[in-house]
């Protein structure tokens, strides 16, 4: 019985040639990747210097001073607010944007105010949407159709 028990073969992977195989590739791409050619040719579209396509959504300027600029005229917050929401409800409900430039000086309560006039015409323009009913709408995917802020910080005016 000692005999049979000291015989017993145990079952084990061997992976000698497994790696003899890993080896042997790793040393083939070594060799190959130096001969592939790194560089494609690439054509670019040309363009004018100059022109720019204008944005499709509203762009808010608030100037260092505090006064708001939208479509090239001085606005005040409630005339922002009532200014926003025709150009809002011509957006998709789902894609609803507006880009703000902040100048860098300007104090962030100001910041705050003009975010909230936004906000104020994203609401209003919500209700004015046709379909929109709000004891199904506003539940889990309250926020899904806000409007989106684009803010950038920079000396702008």
């Amino acid at each position: 019985m000692q005999a049979e028990s000291r015989t017993r073969r145990v079952a084990e992977i061997n992976i000698t040639p497994l790696i003899d195989i890993v080896l042997v590739l790793l040393i083939v791409f070594i060799v190959m990747v130096p001969l592939t050619g790194r560089h494609h040719p690439v054509l670019v579209p040309a363009t004018k210097i100059g022109t720019s396509i204008p944005p499709t959504f509203p762009v808010i300027t608030l100037a260092r001073d505090g006064r708001c600029l939208l479509r090239g005229e001085w606005v005040t917050l409630d005339q922002l607010t009532r200014r926003l929401i025709p150009e809002v409800l011509l957006q998709p409900r789902l894609a609803r944007r507006v880009q703000l430039k902040v100048d860098g000086a300007v104090p962030m309560h100001r910041t705050t105010e003009v975010l909230d006039a936004i906000r104020m015409a994203g609401d209003a323009a919500r209700r004015g949407t046709p379909g929109y009913v709000p004891s199904l709408d506003e539940g889990d995917k309250r926020h899904e159709d806000d409007i989106k802020i684009a803010m950038t910080l920079k000396p702008v005016i």
